[in-house]
This record gives C-alpha cells, sequence and structure tokens, in this order.
C-alpha cells in the first residue's frame, strides 16, 4: 500500500488530489510575490550618494570642511556617516569612472587612508597632522577629476599607440 492511500483511507483519490493541487498553487502563488517584492526592493541608491567622480570627490571636500567647522560635541552622526558612505563607495565611482587602472589603484589607496582619517573623526581624536593629511589627499584625488570624465576617454585613446604601430 502507498503513502497516498494510507493517507486517504478507503477514500477515493480524488478528493486528495484536489487538495494538494491547492496546495501547491498556494505555494506557488506565495512565491512569485515574495520575487515581486524583493525585486523592488534592490535597487534602492541613497539620496547622498554621487554620481560621478568629480561629485564624490567635491562633497568630499565640502562636508569634512563643514563637520571641520563644528565643534566636536556639535558635529552631526548623520553627516559622519554619509561623509563615510561617500568614502566608501569612492573606489566603486572611480571604477565606474574613464580612470586608468593606475590611477583607480591611487583611489584605492587614498579612500584607504580616508577611512582611517574618517574614523579618527568619528572618534573625536583627529589632530591637525590629519587635517593637513585630508587636504593633500584631497588634492590628489582633484588632479585625478579630470582624467575620469568622459572626455578623459577620448584623451587617453588619442595618446595611447594603436595595435598596428
Amino acid at each position: 500500500m502507498n503513502l497516498l492511500n494510507i493517507f486517504a483511507g478507503n477514500r477515493s483519490n480524488g478528493c486528495l488530489r484536489v487538495l494538494l493541487s491547492i496546495c501547491c498553487f498556494c505555494c506557488a502563488s506565495c512565491s512569485t510575490e515574495d520575487q515581486s517584492e524583493d525585486q523592488h526592493l534592490e535597487h534602492v541608491v541613497p539620496a547622498h550618494k554621487p554620481a560621478t567622480f568629480e561629485e564624490a570627490v567635491t562633497q568630499l571636500r565640502e562636508r569634512r570642511d563643514q563637520v571641520q567647522l563644528k565643534a566636536t560635541s556639535d558635529r552631526d552622526p548623520q553627516e559622519l556617516a554619509e561623509l563615510g558612505d561617500i568614502i566608501r563607495w569612492l573606489p566603486d565611482i572611480a571604477a565606474d569612472s574613464e580612470l586608468l587602472r593606475p590611477d583607480w589603484e591611487q583611489v584605492q589607496r587614498h579612500s584607504i587612508r580616508l577611512e582611517e582619517l574618517h574614523r579618527q573623526l568619528i572618534s573625536n581624536v583627529d589632530s591637525e597632522q590629519d587635517v593637513t593629511d585630508w587636504q593633500e589627499i584631497m588634492g590628489g584625488l582633484e588632479k585625478l577629476v579630470p582624467a575620469a570624465s568622459e572626455d578623459a576617454l577620448y584623451t587617453n585613446s588619442a595618446s595611447r599607440p594603436s595595435v598596428d604601430e
């Protein structure tokens, strides 16, 4: 005797089949709803996320300057968190730009140091040397802005020797 016969007893298998069909239909429709909800949640972009490398560098400088002007007790935790977000996004934003690999690697190194400086800023232990280091890094990033623009794509390809040469 198979499992269906045991479950259904002496009754016909018709009722059991209907019941199993309803269960399968319900399970299938539930998973479809969950998948559509997940798809809508995937692409949320925070309002403070810069669209370009140039915007990211500008925001880093402006936001750091705003924080620096405030007394440590008056610093807004949300502003500090957003500054940290932009620092963490910087390598990805740079990767989406026209920067060449050596320039991107420089951005990556700068981002690591900026994260260290940001942690000190949050801990209220940033020093004058930290401010100087931040300014030097920002100067290096600002020098990379022209190379990250779409115009740089044409400049970089024109300056590279062709494969035929």
